[in-house]
């Protein structure tokens, strides 16, 4: 098995300029409306190099030298709405909306070689990519709350849907060469232009009891439901001369759709002032499904996963708090994941994916202290963050 390790050295600068407006306003007691603007510009410029050992059974089988120029500048403007009403004593429904649109600018220059361990093979590769494209997304939810009882007992339904729409253009342009020790040096140049089109819709709902067991303690009981719609495709146009010709064996499509439902209990508990603890666990049973690929080739899977979680926060001083949180949480492989697209922006590297990718489980550990000055705000702390149980690649 292949195991690499890797070492980097990195600098760069960010240029980062932000504006926002807020607009809010009271319609008497049962009719609070806020809105707001806002407009982000991020411009960023790195240099990496890395320095990246292949080993095979213990034994150093590669090196890679490279380094790597990155450049972008993204724009983004965004309008948010929040609305909050009293329809009657013990109901009230939220509403939240968000849509923004965004520019995407891009250019990337590497240069990397790699030698086997013997040093009778090289491999040099140069890559420039340049990169435009623009966002959409928007979202909107709704929450609905009814108190059920005077002890304390609610309902609480909500419903939310997210749209993103991602397009992307760019031109790669590398060369790869390959020199053995005694033979003649192999050199291969690549044009290419890569469309890549890109939507996702998402749709939840969820309903939830909650009931109050005294002494600031409370139960919640729910059940949700969630469902992912992904289609994206992607053409390679090989340059030839002054034109371009579409790679039908590169270019590919998918459509993917996720749905998951879930069942859990929440315990959460407020013994003292500032004191906080809540836990509980998740059942969880999501599908992957969708076809990719010119064969129209479906993929389906389903999972079950039982997650708990844990969050703890206790008051150390003034100003001052201990927090820790444990989490599971499982990450799916997509369509494109199991039946892969091809990435060739590295030359070295060229990744697909693996019809055998099973989820990857993940055990998180947080802790942090925090400090703050009552009187000037100041913040301060520390942060901790352990994870275990990460599986990228698992194979069947």
């Amino acid at each position: 098995m292949f195991l690499p390790a890797l070492a980097g050295l990195g600098y760069g600068s960010n240029k980062v300029i932000s504006v926002g407006l807020d607009v809010n306003r009271e319609f008497g007691d049962r009719l609070d409306i806020e809105s707001s603007y806002f407009l982000f510009n991020l411009r960023r410029a790195e240099d990496h190099s890395t320095l990246r050992q292949q080993v095979l059974d213990s034994q150093v089988a590669a090196n890679t030298v490279g380094h790597s120029n990155t450049t972008s500048d993204n724009l983004q403007h965004r309008i948010s709405i929040y609305a909050k009403s009293k329809l009657r004593e013990g109901q009230d429904i939220r509403v939240r909306a968000r849509v923004a649109h965004g520019t995407i600018s891009q250019r990337i220059l590497s240069d990397q070689v790699a030698t086997d361990s013997t040093r009778r093979s090289t491999a040099h590769s140069f890559t420039e990519d340049d990169k435009d494209g623009r966002t959409w997304n928007g979202a909107a939810s709704v929450t609905w709350r009814q108190r059920l009882s005077q002890s304390g007992w609610s309902l609480v339904g909500t419903g939310s849907v997210t749209e993103k729409d991602n397009r992307t253009n760019s031109m790669l342009r590398s060369a790869f060469s390959l020199a053995t020790l005694g033979d003649l040096v192999t050199r291969e140049e690549l044009r290419q232009l890569q469309n890549e089109d890109a939507n996702e819709l998402v749709s939840a709902q969820s309903l939830s009891v909650i009931r109050p067991l005294g002494r600031g303690r409370d139960i919640e009981v729910f059940v949700r439901r969630r469902a992912t719609s992904r289609d994206q495709s992607k053409l390679f146009y090989d340059v030839i001369d002054q034109g371009t010709v579409l790679n039908q064996k590169l270019s590919n499509r998918c459509d993917q759709l996720n749905p998951s439902y879930s069942t859990g209990v929440r315990l959460s508990a407020n013994p003292l002032e500032g004191m906080w603890i809540s836990g509980g666990i998740t059942l969880r049973y999501p599908r992957v499904q969708g076809k990719s690929g010119s064969d129209g080739a479906e993929v389906e899977q389903g999972y079950t996963h039982l997650l708990p979680h844990l969050r703890y926060q206790h008051p150390l001083s003034m100003g001052s708090r201990l927090q820790i949180r444990y989490q599971s949480t499982a990450h799916l492989p997509t369509v494109a994941q199991l039946k892969p697209f091809v990435d060739n922006n590295d030359p070295l590297r060229v990744i697909v994916g693996n019809p055998f990718l099973k989820p990857s489980n993940v055990h998180q550990v947080k802790g942090s202290v925090m400090f703050m000055d009552p009187i000037s705000f100041l913040r301060a702390g520390e942060k901790l963050t352990y994870l275990t149980g990460w599986s990228v690649v698992n194979f069947a």
